[in-house]
């Protein structure tokens, strides 16, 4: 009975990254070099040779993925765009401020089809065993995703919160400290609504919109766990900010002390500096030391959620991820610090680490062997706005 059991369950294939920091960090000191020498130009290619790297060096089953990107298809966009940006600038200069700030909304209004458009773009550029990846959705619902869903829920929790300031007691201090209370408790449950609302909207439409060759990506995103993961992550800053408050409190109260010490003006100003040096930089640790645990705790909750619920070909193939709190928080951590410290020289071998990290609690669950591998007769879009979009790569860190 258990044999059949064993035969019956479905075989489970890690994802694993091949690379190393040694051959990864010459990468970024050639790639380096050369953007310093062409003033910044070399930059699109340095990022998509590092990227093509990354790709050519993951595997499953065994097969590496392919990276077709050009570092000419990101020049030609981030072009046009700056081009456009400084039309409208010379416009505004130029006394047609309504004409330069015409230019202006009209891309910031063309986001979403961009993010669209450099979705499948990169989804075509990318391919495992020879079959390439696709994606697409409708413009409208994107629309809503990206943009006015987001828009419509900050503004309803600024308007809210502006209503909560103004009729909320301060006359005393037990009335400021139950404002601030309610106030950051209404912060966490709104900014939480809002992050867990538009990401699991996100999820939905990247992970209904993928395809590989001829098989459709469908995904089943739980709008409850979203939101919940998000106020959790919004709690585990507050401790920090609270921290960052009491110092900044601290530090106002000992200037105002200062004015009573009798020292002479020069000598306050001198004490007032080395004081405010020396607390700002650690309200900025403290600080980015709370988004690093926020940002490690939504990027796990969140990609955890999203690949456990996601398919491929009608359930035939299935997904997992198995991402630690404790894990990205270190890890994350440490590629950033440890960066910080050794001025970028131990950033690329904390890349790989990271990367491979990932890869290795990564899985696909179901019969590889046993997939149609077709690919699809899509071509890539060869139009204005494709071209412009090229530039435009954004980030799923749920992926």
């Amino acid at each position: 009975m258990q044999e059949n059991l064993i035969k019956g369950t479905p075989p489970s294939h890690a994802f694993e990254f091949r690379g190393d920091g040694g051959s990864y960090f010459l990468i970024c000191l050639v790639n380096s070099l050369l953007v310093l020498v062409t003033l910044g130009i070399y930059l699109p290619w340095a990022l998509m040779k590092c990227r093509r790297y990354i790709y050519s060096n993951m595997t499953l089953n065994g097969q590496p993925f392919a990276w077709k990107v050009t570092g000419g298809d990101v020049f030609f966009s981030w072009f046009m765009l700056l081009a456009i940006y400084i039309i409208s600038i010379v416009l505004i200069s130029m006394d047609y401020p309504i004409a330069g700030a015409l230019v202006i909304g009209l891309l910031l209004l063309a986001i979403p089809v961009l993010i669209v458009k450099s979705l499948q773009f990169q989804a075509l550029m990318t391919s495992l065993n020879n079959v390439r990846f696709g994606f697409h959705c409708s413009l409208l619902k994107a629309y809503w995703t990206v943009f006015f869903l987001p828009m419509l829920m900050l503004l309803a929790w600024a308007v809210v919160f502006a209503i909560l300031l103004q009729i909320c007691p301060v006359e005393s201090v037990g009335e400021i400290v139950f404002t601030v209370i309610l106030l950051g408790l209404f912060s966490i449950f709104g900014l939480g609504t809002v992050s867990g609302v538009t990401y699991s909207r996100l999820m939905t439409l990247v992970g209904q919109g993928g395809n590989y060759g001829i098989h459709r990506f469908t995904v089943q995103v739980n709008v409850w766990h979203c939101i919940k993961s998000a106020m959790l992550a919004l709690a585990a800053l507050a401790p920090f900010l609270l921290v960052v408050g009491l110092i900044a409190a601290a530090l106002i109260q000992s200037i105002a002390e200062l004015d009573v010490s009798g020292m002479s003006e020069s000598e306050i100003e001198a004490l007032i500096i080395i004081e405010y040096q020396r607390q700002y930089w650690m309200c900025q640790i403290i600080y980015y030391l709370g988004i690093g645990v926020t940002v490690s705790y939504m990027i796990v909750a969140f990609r955890n959620h999203f690949l456990n619920n996601l398919q491929l070909a009608n359930g035939q193939i299935r997904f997992r991820s198995t991402l630690t709190f404790h894990g990205m928080v270190y890890r994350m951590g440490g590629l950033y610090v440890l960066s910080a410290i050794t001025a970028g020289l131990a950033y690329p071998l904390l890349r790989m680490w990271l990367i491979a990290w990932l890869a290795k609690n990564t899985y696909v669950v179901g019969d590889l062997d046993a997939l149609e591998l077709t690919d699809s007769d899509e071509r890539v879009d060869g139009g204005v706005v494709s071209r412009l979009s090229r530039g435009i790569m954004p980030t799923f860190y749920f992926m």
